[in-house]
């Protein structure tokens, strides 16, 4: 019980950081367009350089901050509770099962994660004219995050693993937040974990190969919020 509470705590850690970082790449990309700078952009560089640049700076932050907080977690929670751990809901939260593999697992995934989820994001920001009509924009990458996030919460809750588990540890949306507390949970077979990060690295190549494509047609577009079939004709047409 104590692993799987430490297993949501991860849970949560990982999707609140890709999802909020992911979320200020298309405030920032929106941003631009409002503001006119992404003209003066475009004029100076590539939009698959834009694109890739704001991500990987958003990126960079994410994992600066996200291990300053699991390594403050951890010192703190050395010091507060020496013999122990600190509880939720009366259960102890136990840190005994983190190794800097896990550790450095924990990381690559957020960065896959967020890498997967930025690069969407980016096309949805690029798809409005406005700020205020980013999160309408959003919605279908926010439904897709909180799906992945629940199938991972189920998954981890799940006593002993299960083939859920397994399922949502492997599928490239649901790995960046179920894998790495089910390592901290359970031992995984390195297959299984080599498979995960393949099939999330190539959906990754995939979606960056598309988000390009779209954010180069979308974004000097002013008017109304572009749609998916729209974007895809754009492209096309480009």
């Amino acid at each position: 019980m104590e692993r799987q509470i430490s297993c949501i705590v991860i849970l949560l850690l990982l999707f609140f950081a890709i999802y909020y970082y992911g979320y200020w790449v298309a405030i920032s990309v929106a941003s631009e367009k409002t503001s006119r700078v992404m003209e003066v952009l475009i004029t100076s560089t590539k939009p698959q350089n834009i694109i890739v640049g704001q991500s990987l700076a958003m990126g960079l932050l994410g994992v600066m901050q996200l291990t300053l907080v699991i390594l403050t977690g951890l010192v703190t929670n050395k010091i507060a509770y020496p013999e122990g751990g600190a509880t939720v809901m009366g259960q102890t939260i136990s840190f005994s099962s983190f190794s800097p593999f896990s550790i450095l697992m924990l990381v690559v995934y957020f960065v896959l994660g967020y890498g997967l989820y930025a690069m969407m994001d980016a096309v949805a920001g690029a798809s409005v004219s406005r700020s205020e009509d980013v999160n309408s924009a959003l919605m279908p990458i926010s439904l897709i995050a909180v799906i992945s996030f629940y199938v991972s919460y189920m998954a981890s809750v799940i006593p002993g693993g299960g083939r859920i588990t397994a399922i949502a540890s492997i599928v490239p949306f649901t790995a960046p937040f179920a894998m790495p507390g089910r390592m901290i949970a359970m031992e995984v077979p390195l297959w299984e974990i080599g498979l995960s990060l393949v099939l999330l690295i190539v959906t990754i190549v995939f979606f960056v190969k598309i988000s390009v494509r779209f954010y180069s047609s979308a974004v000097l577009h002013y008017g109304k919020r572009l749609k998916l079939t729209e974007l895809a004709k754009m492209s096309k047409n480009k």
